[in-house]
């Protein structure tokens, strides 16, 4: 098989699912990167920060909310990361929805009205955390993703967990910063995990 066909064979969910993961969490980084300069350095005084961070967020939130279709549905004749299941399926659409309204949630109420987004960012959220441990624990049981790729999203999403609890016991913007950059690598890792299997299975097909 030469590198043009199996580059043609590559799953959609390690194209569009894990290349969107990586991608959209590139931007989540640099868009905490850009916060804490904006926050903490500019002290909320830089109009041009002020939409980078929102435009860089606003991205991420974009192709994360993209990225969970091909994940969970493959493309046309092929079916996604979950395999058949419906449950899986159906936690990644969680995941999907609960990340986009929460950080939506978050972006309006930090730089559009300046309030505490409150307690709707957290049901979302926890929306989110269940689908994404569901749909970690069905990739494992599907085995669809080999290697690393079959486990990542559910070391990933317990990292994250540890991660998050730092962010909500801890009044440091310092250590909210790095915790959140911390996530985002995982989150990073894991999409590029997902870009490494599928290709393993483009070439062994």
């Amino acid at each position: 098989m030469t590198a043009a066909t199996a580059a043609s064979t590559r799953p959609a969910w390690s194209t569009f699912g894990g290349g969107g993961i990586l991608l959209a969490a590139t931007l989540l980084f640099v868009a905490t990167i850009l916060e804490y300069v904006y926050w903490v350095v500019a002290e909320a005084d830089s109009p041009g920060l002020l939409v980078a961070v929102v435009v860089t967020l606003g991205a991420s939130i974009l192709l994360y909310a993209a990225a969970v279709f091909p994940l969970a549905f493959g493309s046309r004749g092929s079916n996604g990361i979950v395999g058949r299941s419906v449950l899986g399926k159906v936690a990644l659409l969680a995941f999907g929805l609960g990340f986009a309204v929460a950080e939506t949630l978050y972006l309006i109420a930090t730089y559009g009205i300046g309030a505490d987004p409150g307690w709707g960012a957290m049901v979302f959220f926890v929306v989110q955390f269940v689908g994404i441990v569901v749909a970690a624990i069905v990739i494992a049981r599907a085995s669809i993703a080999t290697g690393f790729a079959r486990w990542s999203l559910l070391i990933g999403s317990a990292l994250a967990l540890v991660c998050s609890i730092v962010v909500r016991t801890t009044d440091s913007f310092e250590v909210v910063t790095v915790a959140y950059c911390v996530s985002t690598v995982i989150q990073a890792i894991v999409g590029a995990s997902y870009l490494a299997a599928g290709k393993r299975t483009s070439v062994d097909a």
